[in-house]
């Protein structure tokens, strides 16, 4: 009895060894078919498929990693540099398939749950990365953007863009289908002359009034108590502030036609900085179908990336997308892709924090849904007397 006993163990031990044997063997294969793309890919291929130069990978592992190193049982887990490459790839090309399709050998799902993972991890750096100047940079902003086309006072170009999204259903769904009958988020964002966003407000639904996204926003909170000194540029959809001009309706003297000239090239900053935004990072160009608390921290972590780019020196090349395809043999890999995004069994229930979209500047009402577009909101009499002001008194000295 007791040699059969033994005899049992022995061929259980053997049983073992040759299991983690087996397992060891398929980790190394695994390793081997995820081929390094800091080896693989020339430098200018490398940033075209993932947005930033390696140098500058680098430097964004260096930030992240504290956040992305978690203990775990799993045999093979992505380092703190693989699962930033997989988020910056899927964030230019706003495709698991194309990713499934990449060298990395990574399933669907885990490249839903390290995508959101890490788009958590770069959104928390948002209060870092995305700040209204503050009073020591006043000047110099005000002067970038007067050196664009000689409007005085100019602190941020203000304006909202919509990114598509799928139907978040339920009850509220209505309120996300813009005017276009597609459903969104309405993005606002407040740009600099240098191309990069100052505040970003990302929680409202498609049907929301930009004038009321900015009435709502605490920036505009601390521009009515005074806390900002500066002017803010937006389109006519706007109501006239002392702190918000907008173009006049009608301009018929050669000061106003200068206003307007004027007015109109330099907000276009902030047109040029949303086309470099949805050029860098198309995900947010495409419909996002991934949940909405996910939605929401992506469209921030795309935001914060894109300071980062801009702090880095990072260049948008207009033929960035089409090299993205050069490599990927996935034919299967059209539109709506993405569509696994909510089957991340993400264990991150927790991740309906948002918090990275929570700072000040994104106080939005808990009953946000109930949103039309306002009738006109009535210009108010002290911001068209500026407005008037700054026509007459620089305007009109003004050579043509």
């Amino acid at each position: 009895m007791m040699n059969f006993l033994l005899e049992q163990r022995r061929q259980r031990g053997a049983f073992e060894a040759r299991r983690n044997l087996r397992r060891q063997i398929a980790v190394m294969e695994r390793l081997q078919e995820r081929k390094d793309p800091f080896l693989k890919y020339s430098d200018a291929k490398f940033k075209s498929r993932y947005r930033f130069s390696k140098g500058n990978v680098l430097r964004l592992t260096d930030l992240l990693e504290p956040n992305l190193q978690r203990p775990t049982n799993r045999s093979n887990p992505l380092l703190p540099v693989q699962q930033i490459l997989v988020t910056l790839r899927y964030f230019a090309t706003g495709s698991v398939q194309k990713l499934v399709g990449d060298d990395m050998n990574i399933s669907p799902a885990s490249i839903c749950r390290t995508a959101h993972s890490v788009a958590r991890s770069i959104a928390s750096f948002r209060q870092q990365v995305i700040q209204f100047p503050r009073p020591d940079e006043m000047h110099q902003v005000q002067q970038d953007f007067y050196n664009i086309a000689q409007f005085p006072g100019v602190v941020g170009a203000i304006d909202c863009t919509h990114v598509p999204i799928i139907s978040p259903g339920g009850p509220q769904a209505v309120t996300f289908i813009n005017r276009k009958s597609v459903s969104s988020i309405n993005v606002q964002v407040i740009g600099d002359a240098r191309l990069r966003i100052r505040n970003v407000v990302a929680r409202w639904p498609g049907s929301a009034h930009d004038t009321r996204i900015f009435t709502n926003s605490s920036i505009a909170q601390r521009f009515e108590r005074g806390d900002i000194n500066g002017i803010l540029l937006g389109d006519s959809g706007y109501p006239v502030r002392r702190y918000l001009m907008t173009p006049l309706r009608n301009p018929v003297t050669r000061e106003q036609i200068h206003y307007n000239s004027a007015h109109k090239t330099t907000r276009n900053i902030v047109e040029r900085l949303f086309g470099v935004l949805k050029r860098r990072f198309p995900i947010i160009g495409k419909r996002l179908d991934t949940a909405l608390r996910h939605t929401i921290v992506i469209i921030v972590a795309v935001c914060v990336l894109h300071n980062i780019s801009q702090q880095y020196g990072e260049v948008v090349e207009d033929d960035d997308e089409s090299e993205d395809d050069d490599d990927d043999d996935d034919d299967d890999s059209s539109e709506d892709d993405s569509s696994d995004d909510d089957n991340d069994d993400d264990d991150d229930d927790d991740s309906s924090e948002d918090d990275s979209s929570d700072d000040d500047d994104d106080d939005v009402d808990d009953d946000a849904g109930d949103i039309e577009p306002p009738a006109d909101i009535p210009d108010d009499r002290h911001g068209n007397d500026i407005r008037l002001g700054i026509i007459r008194n620089h305007f009109g000295r003004l050579q043509v």
